[in-house]
């Protein structure tokens, strides 16, 4: 699509129409009527559109691009994902700068080290629903690299080990995978069976970024579960963090640092848009995973 316009209108949370010779056209290019006749269908609310930073940087810098808000997916992001999209960022700078524009200095960052990624397809053929015990096993790996030598050296033998865990006591099936709910508690089971009575893992429904930078910086990789969006379905595991600043009046902007399973390189969340975009919604995170 490619329209001229005469201005941007916001018309709720996440939606905006351009308005053309008096007739405001959505996202979706479809006519919505006269200006005044959407006045009283529009929902302002104030603090709604404050978190929106993406719409409200690029129209104070000049750099709002209204094809690009209308059709799709930024730079360093796959293509096909809509603007509420959270995911498929493969290079997290020139997705910043293109969709909220230059001048970004970080802010602060974190790194989980000793960790490796697998991939759900290094040990089961695709469609098996394998992302929890995939993420387990880079997560127990990561510990073996800790020094905590009971956890066996071969990947193989470790995604063996959760995956009949996971069939025996959690009703792991390849059609159905492992439920979110669960994933705490096949960990401590995992812990048990390497001799490791006092590990830790707990399932949270509340995700926050507190609560994932600090298990970044405690070099304790979480898992963070999803439905909706570009991680429909799916667990990942966190290995970092980003925080971005600019001017005062900006929003910082955050990255996770993700292992996906689909991937070996490191993949990344936009995490406002993750919150905002209304495209997933938390399952929750499993935290605390250590020895």
């Amino acid at each position: 699509m490619n329209l001229s316009y005469d201005k941007v209108l916001y018309t709720g949370p996440m939606e905006y129409a351009l308005l053309k010779d008096g007739k405001a056209i959505g996202k979706d290019g479809k006519e919505l009527g006269k200006e005044k006749s959407l006045a009283n269908r529009w929902s302002f609310n104030p603090k709604v559109f404050e978190k929106n930073k993406e719409i409200l940087t690029k129209v104070r810098h000049g750099q709002f691009n209204p094809d690009q808000w209308l059709m799709g997916s930024y730079d360093g992001q796959y293509s096909s994902q809509s603007d509420t999209s959270y995911g498929g960022i493969y290079d997290y700078y020139a997705y910043l700068t293109d969709r909220y524009g230059t001048g970004w200095s970080l802010l602060y960052s974190g790194n989980v080290t000793s960790i490796y990624p697998n991939l759900m397809t290094d040990y089961d053929p695709p469609g098996t629903n394998n992302c929890v015990l995939t993420a387990l096993t880079t997560i127990f790996e990561h510990w073996r690299y800790q020094g905590y030598t009971n956890i066996p050296s071969s990947t193989y033998t470790i995604y063996n080990d959760v995956k009949t865990i996971a069939t025996n006591n959690y009703g792991y099936t390849s059609t159905g995978g492992v439920a979110w709910s669960h994933i705490g508690y096949l960990a401590l089971d995992l812990w048990d069976y390497y001799n490791y009575p006092a590990g830790s893992a707990y399932d949270d429904a509340v995700v926050t970024w507190g609560k994932i930078t600090n298990e970044v910086n405690y070099n304790r990789p979480p898992i963070l579960s999803l439905t909706g969006g570009y991680y429909n379905n799916h667990s990942i595991t966190v290995v970092g963090y980003k925080e971005y600043q600019r001017y005062w009046y900006d929003d910082n902007v955050e990255f996770i640092n993700v292992y996906d399973g689909w991937d070996r390189a490191t993949r990344y969340i936009d995490w406002d848009v993750m919150q905002w975009g209304g495209e997933a919604i938390f399952l929750g995170l499993t935290m605390n995973i250590h020895p």
